[in-house]
């Protein structure tokens, strides 16, 4: 009976865990220019506590009368990611022009602008998505979002260099930067010991009132 308690607990413990991250805060980013390479990656301002990401609207495209300006290059963002983080991205079409086969590309760099990962289509509807990479190190991380068929796609024969040339365009995106930390599950004893110990202490109490009752 103990050991219902406890698991009991646990899976509670667990479940708000979840509740409060599925609840914290993002922080909503325009894409600015320049942001065309590695070197001049439009720099997000680090997170405040409770806040867990970042929710960027951005451009590509090489059609006037699309957007206020013409500008098919890729976009590069940079930003802090603690160590010991899951860091997930996704990248998805909001509308585009006709023409665009709304199909954009997702890179990952570290700060030195070693490629980490990239991918093309594992999101909604020819998204991109990165899930629950696991950030060892902390520091300053960079996303690029560009078209599929970019000259510099490694899958394209590239060097991971990410410029829009070539790639597909005409299309507004939302980008999704999410960190959460890692949660590393205890053994299970321990786990058990750590919550019977919480509540042993909880129902003291009410064991408590009852007899005054």
């Amino acid at each position: 009976m103990k050991t219902d308690f406890a698991a009991s607990a646990l899976l509670a413990v667990t479940l708000l865990a979840a509740m409060a991250a599925t609840h914290a805060a993002t922080v909503d980013v325009s894409e600015l220019e320049a942001n065309d390479s590695l070197a001049s990656a439009q720099l997000l301002a680090p997170l405040a506590p409770g806040q867990s990401g970042y929710r960027v609207t951005g451009l590509r495209t090489d059609a006037p009368g699309f957007g206020p300006t013409v500008d098919a290059s890729a976009d590069h963002f940079r930003f802090f990611v603690p160590g010991g983080s899951l860091l997930g991205l996704d990248v998805r079409v909001t509308s585009s022009a006709p023409g665009s086969n709304r199909d954009p590309l997702l890179y990952l760099y570290d700060a030195l602008g070693g490629v980490l990962a990239f991918d093309d289509n594992s999101g909604i509807d020819f998204g991109a998505r990165i899930a629950a990479f696991p950030i060892l190190a902390g520091g300053d991380y960079i996303v690029a979002v560009t078209g599929f068929g970019d000259a510099g796609d490694i899958d394209n024969g590239g060097n991971g260099i990410l410029t829009g040339i070539g790639g597909d365009a005409n299309f507004a995106y939302q980008l999704s930067i999410d960190i959460a930390p890692q949660v590393v599950p205890l053994p299970g004893s321990a786990a058990l010991l750590l919550a019977g110990a919480a509540l042993m202490t909880g129902f003291g109490g009410m064991r408590k009132e009852r007899r005054r009752g």
